[in-house]
């Protein structure tokens, strides 16, 4: 018998992402969203192949192109419509689930999809030297980077507007939205590190003399 777990109520309707962990013959392990996937370049969590779209309002038949970023090698690869597996080979599979992926569609529309793996929690997952796609998840709502930067010394941080096609930069301030999660940010660390919510920056008042 399928079986379905929903996340709470209240915290579907805080983040605004259906989350849904199910067993079906596919062997999905949720469903995401809804998020727009907007005509042009998406920069979407989770999303590797067309069939995460089986079922769903957006018809796979509107993807022209997949590409993941290698954060080992610094390097695209592109996954559809040819798949570089050399490339990909070199990275382990269940850390790129995690990551995102530029998509482009070649219509502006609504959906939901299907993931492989279910989420892995913002600081469980590894950051590496350089640049990296990272997923925002529902974990990471109404957090900042610089409140979850963990042990990492970001150096810059970035994300993609499908809906203006340009960049947003800096988002050390900003706070992870509706607008943002389901999507991805790109984050440019100076060593391995994960991000977190332990630490602080900030010291306590010296003792007098």
């Amino acid at each position: 018998m399928n079986k379905q777990f929903i996340l709470p109520i209240a915290l579907v309707t805080l983040f605004s992402l259906a989350f849904l962990v199910s067993a079906i013959e596919n062997d999905w392990e949720g469903e995401i969203g809804p998020i727009t996937f907007e005509k042009g370049w998406n920069l979407v969590y989770g999303f590797t192949f067309l069939n995460q779209l089986e079922g769903q309002t957006l018809d796979k038949s509107h993807i022209k192109a997949i590409y993941s970023f290698i954060p080992t090698t610094q390097e695209y690869a592109q996954i559809y419509p040819n798949t570089e597996g050399t490339k990909l080979n070199n990275f382990d599979s269940n850390e790129l689930q995690q990551m995102a992926f530029w998509v482009y569609s070649d219509k502006s529309e609504k959906t939901e999809y299907w993931l492989e793996d279910s989420p892995i929690q913002f600081d469980k997952r590894q950051l590496y030297t350089g640049w990296n796609f990272f997923g925002v998840t529902p974990d990471m709502y109404d957090k900042t980077l610089q409140e979850i930067k963990g042990d990492c010394n970001i150096l810059n941080s970035a994300w993609w507007s499908s809906m203006q096609q340009s960049w947003q930069i800096n988002l050390s301030e900003k706070r992870f939205n509706n607008q943002i999660l389901g999507q991805g940010i790109i984050i440019n660390v100076e060593s391995n590190c994960k991000l977190g919510t332990g630490g602080s920056s900030v010291n306590p008042p010296q003792i007098p003399n």
